[in-house]
């Protein structure tokens, strides 16, 4: 049900309603929740924004290469701070505004299973959902879940196996579509970064800083991870690890 209200490519979905129209009246309670939360994390990380629709398909239309960069008219419709909710209603600002929730949405809806779960009296569980995970109790024998992070190389080694207990961990990359679906909401320049992935409380937060953060070098990667508590693993474009202080071992 969750999944059905944030898909963009469902015609009929309210975020797509939205995007087509420019506003939305009486939209879910799920749907505005998730949208103050993306606005919350989009303060703290400006390179997470929902709004960066119009770039993604610029890049679709035009093939652009990973440099290439939208012109001012284009990058002035990307602006999270021009998405209003007020109670069910939502606006866009600005004509020829769009949102996405893909860097986000997947998350939300593995917390939302969870939750479920969690609520029927099953505390111990692992909820994957492609690389979306959260984590809670613990496994066979009261061990914690051991978790892998994906080799962006595919060369059958890992960056990190690391246990988890009630957390959540995603990872974002455009080693799965090489045409580059994380891009620079400023410019449309895409991530350099071959891989990133975030350790938080919740899954929806880790979803979107994984997305968020894979547009800084992988040096920065860390420190803007830790405004939101939050641990990190960048592996950069020559395959080289970079950890958090706070990554669990």
């Amino acid at each position: 049900r969750l999944a059905a209200l944030y898909d963009r490519h469902d015609g009929g979905s309210p975020v797509s309603v939205l995007n087509a129209q420019g506003s939305l009246d009486g939209a879910p309670a799920e749907l505005c929740s998730l949208l103050e939360q993306a606005a919350a994390i989009h303060a703290r990380t400006p390179h997470f924004d929902i709004s960066v629709l119009p770039l993604l398909q610029w890049r679709q239309a035009a093939g652009a290469g990973p440099d290439a960069k939208a012109d001012k008219a284009l990058r002035e419709l990307v602006d999270a701070r021009a998405i209003r909710v007020d109670g069910s209603r939502i606006r866009l600002l600005r004509q020829g505004m769009g949102i996405t929730l893909d860097g986000i949405a997947k998350g939300a809806v593995v917390d939302a299973i969870s939750a479920e779960l969690l609520r029927r009296g099953c505390p111990d569980h692992l909820v994957d959902a492609g690389g979306d995970i959260v984590a809670r109790g613990t496994a066979d024998g009261g061990r914690p879940w051991t978790i892998a992070v994906e080799d962006p190389e595919k060369r059958g080694s890992y960056p990190a196996v690391l246990p988890l207990r009630d957390q959540a961990i995603a990872t974002s990359g455009n080693y799965e579509q090489p045409d580059g679906h994380l891009c620079d909401p400023r410019s449309g320049v895409i991530s350099r970064l071959r891989s990133c992935s975030v350790v938080a409380g919740r899954c929806s937060l880790a979803d979107a800083l994984a997305t968020g953060l894979s547009l800084l070098p992988a040096g920065h990667v860390a420190a803007g991870a830790a405004a939101h508590a939050a641990a990190s693993l960048a592996v950069d474009g020559g395959g080289r690890s970079v950890f958090s202080a706070n990554w669990p071992a």
